[in-house]
């Protein structure tokens, strides 16, 4: 049975009134968010502020309390195919890379494609081209234990990137890389964008990545604000 989608929208995030509390604790206090397709959106804050726990409800890893939210459009409290979703319509690229260890970098990235419409050569084939635009051809065939934090993280961006999907969820992915590596995966986000109309979500620190941003926010203390030295720019 086909996944029941909400009416068509002009957003591919919508977010309204979203609450999350875990015990005595709110986390998330009312946040409204809006993402359209193709938007770069950076999320800044302190620690504790919510910034995780926001990107885990996007994703679907975790429930809201109350609110609504809808990505590409489907409702995520009646999401019946939790899976299917992860693995066709975001894309979510944590701070840990978490891959696994016994598989190579090119077999990580290809475990993101099992269950799709892609045959085995395909799989392989965007595998190596996604390794390769993030300047990672020679590690194909590493494991992790023999690739640096970098690379790592790198592979798992890619991995990410697989099923190009419709939003990219992104808790500071360029965290542990040098600058070089860190404006290889921005150039490689903005053909993402430019060619597929991918909207990003992503959590960071880093002011050159803030001001490559369509749209600045801070969540802070739970809720979403518009910090006076916000960069906006605007969309490709």
């Amino acid at each position: 049975m086909s996944e029941s989608r909400e009416p068509a929208s002009d957003a591919v995030i919508e977010c309204t009134d979203v609450h999350k509390r875990f015990g005595e604790i709110d986390v998330l206090r009312g946040v409204d968010l809006t993402v359209h397709p193709g938007e770069f959106v950076s999320l800044s804050g302190p620690s504790g502020g919510g910034k995780s726990t926001l990107l885990h409800l996007l994703a679907a890893l975790d429930h809201a309390t109350s609110g609504r939210i809808v990505v590409n459009g489907h409702d995520l409290a009646k999401l019946r195919t939790v899976n299917l979703f992860r693995r066709h319509d975001v894309g979510i690229v944590f701070q840990l890379h978490n891959l696994l260890p016994h598989m190579t970098a090119g077999r990580n990235v290809e475990l993101a494609m099992f269950g799709t419409h892609l045959s085995a050569q395909e799989r392989e084939s965007r595998a190596a081209d996604l390794l390769d635009q993030l300047d990672l051809a020679q590690a194909i065939n590493r494991s992790p234990a023999r690739l640096s934090g970098g690379e790592r993280q790198r592979v798992a961006i890619a991995r990410a990137l697989a099923n190009e999907p419709r939003v990219l969820l992104a808790d500071e992915p360029t965290g542990s890389l040098d600058p070089d590596a860190s404006n290889t995966v921005l150039a490689v986000l903005e053909r993402l964008r430019a060619e597929l109309d991918t909207a990003i979500v992503m959590v960071t620190h880093d002011p050159e990545i803030t001001a490559q941003a369509d749209r600045h926010l801070q969540l802070s203390d739970g809720t979403i604000g518009y910090p006076e030295t916000a960069h906006v720019r605007s969309s490709p």
